[in-house]
């Protein structure tokens, strides 16, 4: 039995899922399942704390109604591991809906994209008017696909800091996405006339890239931000073969006619 279908049109993968609160096995098919290279490579002894497959939307057991209380069925996680994994790094294609990345904050540190969820979940807990803080956590809820509790968070930050232009770039990328062309010019415009008010560091760039689509020199549809996870959208080099080295020359000796 096939535990993972590939499908025509939108391509979804098929998963056998195991619910953590009632014990109800059940398949379901999903739009993208990222595994986080970083947690595969910890886990490689003995698996530990975080799984490496995330999954970017929310998932209700059939049974029970738990949201998001999961874990893959262990025969999934062996053909992932052994067939489609190896496949994505040697021929990986954006549109696979199974995709390796490497999440990491904003800083470089590396971690998972659930530990980072949670740390900012309690950061905005306890320092609720902080905007950049808001904008952080809707960047970690928006990787992991979450987009309503993505955008709530870039319009709090918004509420709290109007010059918030990082918020009003991803905001703007959110609704491109979704093909709401409308809504996503009018974030770009607004974020061009926030910008001169605005201290982030990144403020030139955003504006530039702001005024590409506008332009029209950048198609709305190809418009998108940086998430904090980085998805491995080029196939992993081939080692270099080595150099053949020239086999040294032997000296032509002349045979000596016999006369």
């Amino acid at each position: 039995m096939k535990l993972l279908r590939w499908h025509r049109g939108p391509r979804t993968v098929k998963l056998g899922l195991h619910c953590t609160a009632c014990g109800h096995s059940f398949k379901r098919k999903v739009r993208k399942l990222l595994v986080d290279l970083n947690t595969m490579e910890r886990n490689r002894g003995e698996p530990q704390g975080r799984s490496e497959y995330i999954i970017p939307e929310r998932i209700v057991c059939p049974r029970c109604q738990a949201v998001d209380q999961f874990e893959l069925a262990s025969s999934s996680q062996v053909r992932i591991q052994m067939t489609i994994l190896s496949r994505i790094l040697v021929k990986p294609d954006p549109d696979d809906p199974v995709q390796a990345f490497r999440f990491a904050l904003g800083d470089g540190t590396l971690m998972h994209p659930l530990d980072a969820l949670e740390m900012y979940a309690d950061q905005v807990a306890r320092q609720p008017d902080h905007a950049d803080l808001r904008v952080r956590y809707g960047n970690t809820l928006r990787a992991l696909g979450y987009r309503e509790e993505a955008e709530a968070q870039y319009h709090a930050a918004l509420d709290r800091e109007p010059t918030e232009i990082e918020a009003l770039l991803n905001l703007a990328a959110l609704h491109a996405a979704h093909r709401e062309s409308q809504a996503a010019y009018d974030y770009l415009r607004r974020l061009i006339k926030c910008a001169p008010r605005s201290q982030h560091p990144q403020r030139d760039e955003f504006v530039e890239g702001a005024q590409l689509v506008l332009d029209g020199r950048i198609k709305l549809e190809e418009f998108d931000m940086t998430t904090p996870g980085r998805v491995l959208s080029a196939p992993v080099s081939p080692p270099r073969p080595v150099p053949r080295q020239p086999h040294p020359r032997r000296r032509k000796t002349r045979r000596k006619r016999k006369r």
